[in-house]
């Protein structure tokens, strides 16, 4: 399996700078998604690392950032 590490590390850096930048407007609910997602991003990243990888944790990933997607009304201004 390929997985493209660079991908992952812009998506990390995203979220960390949405909620460095969006701190206010942010709900309490979608700073607790963005940071779970940061979590299983870390242990994704971990077992790359020890090439021992658990594809439940992309899964975890994509949810996280669907859900928030789907649930951040603010983001209609940008869009």
């Amino acid at each position: 399996m390929n997985i493209n590490i660079k991908s992952l590390g812009d998506l990390e850096t995203g979220i960390k700078q949405l909620l460095l930048e969006s701190r206010c407007s942010l709900s309490d609910k979608e700073k607790d998604l963005l940071f779970s997602t940061l979590v299983v991003i870390g242990e994704f990243t971990s077992q790359l690392q020890k090439k021992q990888i658990d594809l439940n944790l992309i899964v975890q990933i994509v949810e996280n950032v669907t859900h928030f997607l789907l649930t951040a009304h603010y983001l209609n201004e940008f869009f």
